[in-house]
C-alpha cells in the first residue's frame, strides 16, 4: 500500500460541520468529574440521607457505612474545588440509568439534585453564586454505565462544552 497525498486533499475539502461551544467555556481548563454510583429514588431530594431512598448494588453496601454520606462527600469535595476554580472548570456529574429498580432516573441527575437540595453544602457565600454554579458550572453525564464510560463520556461531555482539550 502507498500513500498518495492526493488522498488527503480530498479528505480536507469534505465539509466539516462546524463545531458549537459557549464563549463562555473558553477558558475553562480543568474537569471535576464525579463518577455516580447510586440512584436516588425519592420524587425529590428532600430525604437524600435516607439509605432506604437510594438504589445500590449489593457489592457497595456495608454493614455501618451510609452510602448516601459518602455519596454526598464526594459531591462536596467537588463543590470545593469548583468553587477555587470556579472561572476555569466545570464538574460533571457522570452516571446513567443503572439501576433498574429506581425507573428511568440515572445516577448523575441523582447527584446533582442532593447538590441541589444542599445548596452546595453552603460552601458558596449568596443564592446568586449557588445557582450560578448549579446553572452554569455543573453538568449532567447520564449515559455512562461504567468506569470507563464515565471517564469517556465526561470527557466528551467536556468537549462539548468548551470546543478543545485546552
Amino acid at each position: 500500500m502507498w500513500y498518495d497525498e492526493s488522498e488527503s486533499e480530498v479528505a480536507n475539502q469534505i465539509p466539516h460541520k462546524p463545531s458549537y461551544f459557549n464563549p463562555m467555556y473558553r477558558h475553562t481548563d480543568t474537569l471535576i468529574m464525579i463518577p455516580c454510583h447510586g440512584v436516588l429514588r425519592s420524587l425529590n431530594a428532600y430525604d437524600w440521607q435516607k439509605q432506604s431512598l437510594w438504589e445500590f448494588e449489593n457489592h457497595q453496601l456495608r454493614d455501618g457505612v451510609n452510602l448516601p454520606f459518602c455519596l454526598a462527600s464526594h459531591i462536596r469535595r467537588a463543590s470545593q474545588i469548583l468553587k477555587e476554580r470556579f472561572d476555569s472548570s466545570i464538574l460533571i456529574f457522570s452516571g446513567g440509568q443503572t439501576k433498574v429498580g429506581a425507573g428511568p432516573r440515572s445516577e448523575a441527575l441523582s447527584y446533582y439534585l442532593v447538590a441541589e437540595e444542599t445548596n452546595l453544602f453552603g460552601l458558596f457565600n449568596s443564592s446568586v453564586q449557588i445557582r450560578n454554579a448549579l446553572e452554569r458550572r455543573i453538568f449532567t453525564e447520564e449515559f455512562a454505565r461504567d468506569s470507563l464510560e464515565n471517564l469517556l463520556f465526561s470527557i466528551a461531555r467536556f468537549l462539548r462544552n468548551n470546543g478543545s482539550f485546552s
